[in-house]
């Protein structure tokens, strides 16, 4: 049974950068889009012929967050500059939009800015996301942005449960468990924040072990097997020697590492225990009150 939506609004965020620093911008469009939001990106919404002007004062009057990229090359840039100002006016003027600092290297903080709490990245992107995260969702739209991640998770199993070969499967599966892997961690993140509200512990610095014993200590257990080797194989294809990496990283050695556990079951069918293992580790970290049977496609 899928999850019901929930209503809520949605932040419209306008990210306010250097071309110098497209690479973190576009890492951080992509992360606050995939987290349910919505996000003006110069990539995404100026065509070749548009006026650059034009567009970005239209994105500006559309969205109602701000967020000011911070790095030495953009204290100097004009367009951050123009871009900042405006929304500076708009906020002294009618009070309806939000600016949210982010520090991705040190540099002189801008006047307008200094008494505003910027999202530190200097460190450690994932806890200056989490940072930045928790400021611009509060407890509902946390929700909200798990209902989000749940709704592609689901995409993603459906698309390896649909599978009827184990070729098919293979192939699908070598594509789409990194992405599966992503919304996983990134659901994980969230639901931290959401049960360190009501505890007076802090999420900062928080390791990937740290974050499961702590919903465990809530109540919330998602100890999972599958889910370990699918972040050990990750880890491997992102810390590895490329070679290895894109050897290393296939349906096969998923397969091969999960084998103990199904031992008498034919790949196919390992592959379809393991996806059935990760919705529910998913279904427990986005719902209050998780359904334990899992309906999809349940006649492999």
């Amino acid at each position: 049974m899928k999850k019901q939506k929930t209503s809520g609004h949605k932040r419209r965020i306008f990210i306010a950068h250097s071309s110098n620093d497209k690479e973190f911008t576009r890492r951080l469009a992509f992360d606050l889009k995939d987290s349910g939001f919505h996000v003006w990106f110069d990539e995404w919404e100026i065509a070749v012929g548009d006026s650059i002007v034009e567009k970005i004062f239209v994105g500006l009057k559309a969205t109602d967050t701000l967020i000011a990229v911070l790095s030495r090359a953009s204290v100097k840039s004009k367009w951050v500059k123009e871009e900042l100002d405006t929304y500076i006016i708009r906020r002294i003027q009618n009070g309806d939009c939000s600016i949210m600092p982010v520090l991705v290297e040190t540099c002189r903080i801008p006047t307008p800015l200094i008494h505003i709490r910027y999202a530190d990245f200097r460190g450690n992107y994932h806890s200056g996301f989490n940072l930045l995260l928790e400021s611009l969702a509060p407890e509902r739209q946390l929700w909200n942005t798990l209902d989000y991640l749940y709704n592609q998770f689901e995409a993603f199993a459906n698309q390896l449960l649909k599978s009827r070969s184990y070729r098919g499967y293979r192939e699908t599966a070598t594509n789409i468990l990194p992405e599966i892997n992503g919304l996983l961690n990134r659901a994980l993140d969230i639901r931290t924040q959401i049960e360190s509200r009501q505890t007076t512990r802090k999420t900062d610095g928080m390791s990937f072990f740290d974050k499961i014993e702590f919903l465990v200590s809530r109540g919330i257990d998602i100890r999972s097997q599958t889910w370990n080797e699918l972040v050990r194989m990750r880890s491997f294809q992102t810390h590895g020697p490329d070679d290895s990496r894109r050897y290393f990283f296939s349906a096969e050695e998923f397969v091969t590492l999960l084998r103990p556990r199904y031992p008498n079951e034919n790949d196919r069918k390992v592959l379809i225990f393991a996806t059935k293992s990760l919705v529910q580790v998913m279904r427990i970290l986005c719902f209050k009150k998780p359904y334990i049977e899992f309906t999809l496609f349940p006649n492999f």
